[in-house]
C-alpha cells in the first residue's frame, strides 16, 4: 500500500484539525466517517475488500470502549477548570464593584428589623452582564418572597460548578467564608485596604459541595462552621472534582482569593491553615502552607478557532476521500 507524501501531509493536518475543531472525540468521529467512505467506495467497485466495512462497524464499538478511559480521566481536569473560570468571572465581577463603590459588597444587605435581605451574589449580577436580572429583584422584598423566588428561578450558569450532575435548579455551591476577621463581616463592605495580610493571601469564596443553598439567599459559610466541621463537608471545604482520590491527590475544592487568581486546594491542607487564608488581618504568612496546587487549566480554543479547525477538517476530509483508491483495497485491472 502506497500513498504520496502530499497525501500523508493531508492525512496529518486532517488529524490535527479533528483534535484542534473538537478533542478525541472529534478525532474519533472524523475517522469513523473517512474510513466509512473509503470501504463504501472500495465495496461499490465490487472488492474483497469490502469486508473491511463490515470490520469498521463491528470494531467501531471497541475502539470507543477504548477510548473512554482517556475520557473520563480528562473529563474531571476539564470540569475544573471550567469551576475555576466560573469563580474567577465572580472575582472579576467582585473587583469591578469594588472600584466603584471602593469597597467589596457586603455578605448580604439587611432590611429595617437588621434581618438579611439580599445576598451579594445579587449586588453583583450588574457585574456579570445581568444588569436586566438585578432590575428585575425587589430589594425592598426579602430573598425568598413569592415574586423574588420567580425572578431568582434565572439563575446565571456562572454560580454553579459543571461537575456537579444533580445539582437543584437555583442551588449554589460557591460560598463567602463569613464572621469576624474574614471578608465578609456582616453587611459591612471590606475595603482592600483592610486586608493586611495580603489580597493575594486570603480567600474570598470557596467550593464546598453540598452546601447546595439557593443562589439568591443570603446565607454563606461562616469560619466558625468551617473550623468546626473540620474543614471538609456540606459545612466547609468540598469539591465535585475526583471525589474517589484519596490523601493528597484528593482536592478539597477550588478557592477564589481576594486578589482575583483562583488555586485547587488538595489534601495535605488543614483547617488552621484554612484559617490563616481565609482571615484578612492576622498577622500570618501563607508563604510557607503545605498546599498541592492543581494542574494547569488545559488550554482552551476559541470559536473562531474552532470553526477554523472545523472549516480545515472538512476540507482535509473532502480530499482524502477524493483521492485513487490505493491498488491493494480493489482488485487489480480494475484501476481508479
Amino acid at each position: 500500500m502506497q500513498f504520496s507524501l502530499r497525501t500523508l501531509l493531508v492525512f496529518f493536518i486532517f488529524v490535527a484539525s479533528a483534535l484542534g475543531a473538537g478533542g478525541v472525540w472529534a478525532l474519533v468521529g472524523a475517522m469513523y466517517l473517512l474510513c466509512l467512505v473509503i470501504s463504501i467506495r472500495v465495496a461499490r467497485r465490487k472488492s474483497p475488500a469490502a469486508g473491511c466495512l463490515v470490520v469498521i462497524l463491528i470494531g467501531f464499538p471497541v475502539l470507543v470502549g477504548l477510548m473512554l478511559p482517556l475520557y473520563s480521566r480528562a473529563g474531571p481536569a476539564a470540569y475544573r477548570a471550567q469551576c475555576a473560570n466560573r469563580m474567577k468571572q465572580l472575582g472579576i465581577a467582585l473587583h469591578n464593584y469594588e472600584a466603584d463603590y471602593h469597597c467589596f459588597p457586603p455578605a448580604y444587605i439587611r432590611d429595617k428589623e437588621g434581618r438579611p435581605m439580599h445576598s451579594w451574589r445579587v449586588l453583583i449580577l450588574p457585574y456579570l452582564e445581568e444588569g436586566t436580572l438585578y432590575k428585575k429583584f425587589r430589594l425592598n422584598e426579602p430573598w425568598d418572597s413569592s415574586y423574588n423566588k420567580t425572578v431568582a428561578a434565572n439563575m446565571p450558569s456562572c454560580f454553579q460548578c459543571g461537575a456537579n450532575r444533580n445539582a437543584a435548579p437555583g442551588m449554589t455551591d460557591y460560598m463567602a467564608v463569613t464572621g469576624p476577621g474574614t471578608m465578609w463581616d456582616g453587611d459591612r463592605g471590606c475595603k482592600i485596604k483592610d486586608i493586611t495580610d495580603g489580597t493575594d493571601q486570603t480567600l474570598m469564596l470557596i467550593e464546598a459541595a453540598g452546601a447546595s443553598v439557593p443562589w439568591n439567599a443570603p446565607q454563606d459559610l461562616t469560619l466558625k462552621e468551617i473550623m468546626d466541621a473540620g474543614l471538609q463537608g456540606k459545612k466547609g471545604l468540598m469539591s465535585y472534582h475526583d471525589p474517589k482520590a484519596t490523601d493528597t491527590a484528593r482536592p478539597l475544592g477550588n478557592v477564589l482569593y481576594a486578589d482575583g487568581h483562583t488555586d485547587c486546594l488538595y489534601g495535605r491542607f488543614t483547617p488552621e491553615d484554612f484559617k490563616k487564608l481565609a482571615t484578612i488581618a492576622g498577622g500570618e504568612s501563607a508563604d510557607n502552607l503545605e498546599v498541592v496546587l492543581a494542574a494547569p487549566p488545559p488550554m482552551v480554543l476559541s470559536f473562531e478557532a474552532r470553526m477554523i479547525g472545523l472549516a480545515i477538517l472538512l476540507a482535509s476530509f473532502l480530499y482524502l476521500v477524493s483521492r485513487p483508491l490505493p491498488e491493494v483495497w480493489v482488485r487489480r485491472g480494475t484501476g481508479d
